[in-house]
């Protein structure tokens, strides 16, 4: 087990008073401390983790009543002493006892109210700076409060229950958002954008990762094709139409409209055998008006028309009658030209306004 140095953080800055100065020495009892009933074995009083982050867990003597205000779980019988020699992970189970049994980088806030995968999240996505803990930690503080249990179960519901809600519609969410980051300005980097987005998909609510579509989208501007590999892991993670959709068109589009290279690996993702990574292909250029590459575009529906996929036939009729907006006679001959050959679906699809 890893306590996480954003855990530990928490603990230190939040709970235990003033930060801990590197250069003093080591508290004389420094030893064993308490969480959970479970044991914390240190072996010095204060410790470095991280980016120089210091910790002076023992000052909290009982951890787990400092943090949660409460009498701790009973002991998981599967978890001994665990040795901080490393960044360690203090998990709260989903009963919010403070035992380490579950391990999966949760912690709580310093009011006691339980902060799921967020501190774990960022801990483990390449390139994170302080640019995107800030902005994980302002987005989580800022949906929790708008959190709608009955709304969530229905907006799971629609979602086919892949994904859990915190029950947050898209206007509410997008101004809580954007007041709680304002001040964060743009991400630094390309890295640190899309080190963001990585983070906010580790985060199980599916309005984390709709905050990540939006922010990825807002500053597509920053993404170079370098960006390509990783937006196709995303892409292929925790995959939905929602984000699919959503990283498709303005992001992915954005990214490799005009640059020969990058469409050649469009050609590739068409033909991929997953689904999603082909549909991020047919409809990359939904978004493209007169620029869209009509030949490339027909090519790709041919390519999936036979293709028995609901969200494959969909995602042809769709782009062709988002098309059909810029060149009707166009698209309307194509059709024609190929009704054996496409689904139902799709023909009714394209033509819905032709």
């Amino acid at each position: 087990m890893q306590l996480d140095e954003v855990a530990v953080g928490i603990v230190d800055e939040r709970l235990a008073g003033d930060a801990v100065d590197p250069g003093r020495p080591p508290h004389p009892k420094a030893g064993v401390a308490q969480l959970g009933h479970d044991l914390v074995e240190v072996g010095d009083l204060e410790r470095q983790v991280g980016a120089g982050r210091g910790i002076d867990l023992l000052d909290a003597q009982e951890v787990d009543l400092l943090v949660a205000g409460a009498e701790p779980g009973p002991r998981d019988p599967d978890v001994g002493a665990v040795e901080l020699d490393e960044a360690e992970v203090v998990d709260v189970e989903a009963d919010r006892s403070l035992d380490v049994g579950d391990v999966d980088g949760d912690v709580v806030q310093a009011d006691g109210r339980h902060r799921d995968s967020l501190p774990g999240a960022v801990a483990t996505v390449p390139g994170v700076t302080e640019w995107t803990e800030a902005y994980l930690r302002a987005a989580v503080d800022a949906l929790r409060p708008l959190e709608d249990p009955e709304r969530a179960e229905q907006m799971a519901a629609y979602m086919k229950d892949h994904f859990p809600f915190l029950g947050i519609t898209a206007q509410p969410r997008r101004q809580a958002i954007r007041a709680a980051t304002a001040s964060l300005g743009r991400p630094p980097s390309e890295d640190e954008l899309l080190a963001a987005a990585e983070a906010c998909w580790k985060v199980d609510e599916r309005e984390l990762q709709y905050v990540g579509t939006d922010l990825l989208a807002r500053h597509r501007g920053l993404l170079t094709g370098a960006s390509l590999p990783r937006l196709r892991r995303l892409v292929g993670t925790k995959s939905w139409w929602d984000t699919v959709d959503a990283l498709a068109s303005p992001t992915i589009g954005s990214v490799v409209q005009g640059d020969e290279e990058l469409l050649a690996e469009m050609d590739r993702w068409v033909d991929d055998d997953d689904l999603w990574v082909a549909r991020t292909a047919i409809i990359h250029q939904l978004r493209f008006g007169a620029a869209t590459d009509a030949e490339r575009l027909f090519e790709y529906c041919l390519r999936r028309a036979a293709d028995r996929e609901f969200f494959l036939r969909k995602a042809i009729g769709w782009a062709l009658r988002q098309y059909a907006k810029t060149a009707p006679v166009e698209v309307r001959a194509f059709v024609d030209a190929h009704r054996d050959e496409l689904s139902a679906l799709s023909i009714r699809e394209a033509t819905k306004h032709l």
